[in-house]
C-alpha cells in the first residue's frame, strides 16, 4: 500500500530564497570589454568576470547566494561595483542600494540596478569631449521555494522523530521531506513525496536495496516504484 503523510501546515513555512544574477546589459559609451562585476548582499560576495562589448546584452545566469527563512520579507544593503579592467588604468563605478524579497508571495521577482563607469585614462577626452560614461544595467531573479531535506542513513533503515502531537513517528531513510517549520533544532512540519508502508517489515531492507539501486542520478530522486495491477 501507498500512502502520503499527511501535511502539517504552520503560521510560518521555512522557504529557501535564490539570487541570480541573470543578465548584464552594456549601455553608452565603450569603456573597454574586460568588465568584472562584484556584488555584496546578505552577507554574502560574488565576483563574476565577463567580456563585452558596448550595446550587448549577455545572460550571466549565476546564483549569487542561497537563504533560507521563515521571515515574509527579507531585505538587506545591496554594494555593486563594475570595473573595466585595463593593465594601466582600470575604470570603475559602485552603487549602493538596497533590494528587498517579499518571500511571502512564493514568486520569482526581478530587480535592475544601473551602474555607471566614467572612463579616467583619456585627460584630451576629459577636456574635450567630458569623458565617455558607460551605464551597466545588471539584472537579477529571487526564486522562491520549498526547503527539501532527506532522512539522514540510520542503522535499521528507520529513522525515530516526533509528528505535531509530540507523538513517535517512524520514517525511511532517504525518504525526500518538505521542511515547512523549524523549532528548537528540531525539524517538524514535515510532508513528504511519497513514502511507502511495508506490512512484512522485516523484508524492508530487500527492498531498500532494490530501490538504492535505482537511484535517477537527478540529486532528488532516491528511486522509482511503479505499482501495476
Amino acid at each position: 500500500m501507498i500512502e502520503l503523510i499527511n501535511q502539517v501546515l504552520f503560521k510560518k513555512m521555512l522557504k529557501f530564497i535564490k539570487l541570480n544574477l541573470t543578465k548584464i546589459k552594456y549601455a553608452g559609451n565603450s569603456v573597454g570589454r574586460d568588465i568584472r562585476v562584484e556584488i555584496e548582499a546578505f552577507g554574502k560576495f560574488f565576483r563574476v568576470d565577463k567580456r563585452i562589448k558596448a550595446g550587448e546584452a549577455k545572460s550571466i545566469d549565476q546564483e549569487i547566494l542561497r537563504l533560507e527563512s521563515d521571515q515574509d520579507v527579507l531585505q538587506s544593503d545591496l554594494a555593486i561595483a563594475v570595473i573595466e579592467k585595463d593593465l594601466l588604468f582600470s575604470d570603475t563605478g559602485a552603487l549602493k542600494s538596497s533590494i528587498k524579497i517579499d518571500v511571502a508571495s512564493e514568486k520569482s521577482q526581478i530587480f535592475r540596478f544601473n551602474v555607471e563607469v566614467k572612463e579616467s585614462r583619456s585627460l584630451l577626452s576629459k577636456l574635450f569631449w567630458g569623458g565617455r560614461k558607460a551605464v551597466f544595467e545588471l539584472e537579477f531573479e529571487a526564486i522562491i521555494g520549498d526547503v527539501e531535506r532527506y532522512i539522514p542513513n540510520t542503522k535499521d533503515g528507520w529513522f525515530l522523530t516526533l509528528d505535531n502531537k509530540d507523538d513517535n513517528a517512524s520514517l525511511p531513510e532517504y525518504l525526500k521531506l518538505i521542511l515547512r517549520y523549524e523549532k528548537g533544532g528540531r525539524e517538524s512540519g514535515l510532508v513528504s513525496a511519497g513514502c511507502i508502508s511495508i506490512a512484512e517489515t522485516e523484508r524492508w531492507m530487500e527492498i531498500y536495496r532494490t530501490l538504492i539501486k535505482a537511484r535517477k542520478g537527478d540529486n532528488r530522486s532516491v528511486g522509482v516504484l511503479k505499482v501495476v495491477d
